[in-house]
């Protein structure tokens, strides 16, 4: 593998309503923007797209917050109902400053656990996919089913990373594809075995991707990434692959300890868990 191509998919209009059939709706738009699959192509899709595709927008000002909402709210700035949100949409707490929540998801610790204002229509709010993992999965196999090729298909959103400027993608979930590879114990160029590296696949795909997908008024939320097919595969593929323990993190580990010092509270009256 020496190169590849990235080929970005723009539609006419946004998507306004759900789809029942979200595979079948992207190969409508590839097929409508005169671009064709190939054996072995990636196929990267909008985490906002697929969201709309579910439903998953909402008027926050039907939501109620609750007594640990409010209080996170007053740390934040941010308006209760957007909190209540973040924390249902979230695996836990980490903490509360100004302007934002961060809370810990399955891909990682996340700004109002993915809930985003942009490209929603206005007053409204876009929370992430439900089950990233499954729901790439299912778009995988109806690909597959409607073209007859051997595909890969990664859901990718926007984040940022600490002490640096600017967003990146990061692979919410990915179906027919390595997304993580294991290369502890090769050699480097000078005979080193390799102690610690794992090699990001589905999150390096999902960030090319997104230089032609944009993050603003582009209209482009499909890629074609064609040129690793080495990278196709067809293994069971889930969250545990690219989430590790905030023991094993190494920012947790280096700041004051906190990964040691984290632990996860149940609130079963909220159905909910908070870091403290």
């Amino acid at each position: 593998m020496s190169s590849y191509t990235v080929m970005g998919v723009g539609v006419e209009e946004p998507l306004r309503a759900p789809v029942d059939d979200i595979g079948s709706y992207i190969l409508h738009e590839i097929q409508g923007a005169d671009h064709g699959l190939e054996e072995g192509d990636i196929i990267v899709v909008s985490s906002k797209l697929v969201s709309m595709a579910q439903g998953r927008i909402y008027d926050l000002n039907d939501v109620r917050g609750l007594d640990d909402s409010e209080e996170s709210a007053a740390k934040s700035g941010q308006p209760p109902s957007l909190v209540e949100m973040a924390l249902r949409e979230s695996e836990g707490l980490v903490g509360a400053v100004d302007g934002i929540v961060v809370t810990l998801r399955a891909e990682g610790l996340t700004p109002n656990s993915g809930i985003d204002f942009s490209n929603a229509p206005h007053g409204m709010a876009i929370l992430p996919p439900l089950r990233p993992f499954t729901t790439t999965a299912e778009i995988r196999w109806r690909l597959e089913r409607l073209t007859g090729l051997r595909l890969g298909v990664i859901l990718v959103d926007s984040r940022v990373q600490p002490l640096r400027r600017g967003t990146i993608g990061v692979a919410m979930g990915y179906s027919g594809i390595a997304g993580v590879i294991d290369q502890r114990g090769r050699e480097d160029i000078f005979g080193n075995k390799l102690r610690y590296t794992f090699r990001a696949i589905a999150d390096c795909v999902g960030s090319a991707a997104q230089l032609v997908m944009g993050e603003a008024g582009e209209m482009i939320p499909i890629a074609i990434v064609r040129g690793l097919s080495v990278f196709i595969d067809r293994r069971h593929h889930g969250p545990d692959e690219i989430a590790v323990d905030a023991g094993e993190c190494l920012y947790m580990r280096a700041i004051g300890g906190i990964g040691r010092m984290m632990r996860l509270t149940c609130r079963p009256q909220h159905g909910r868990m908070h870091l403290i």
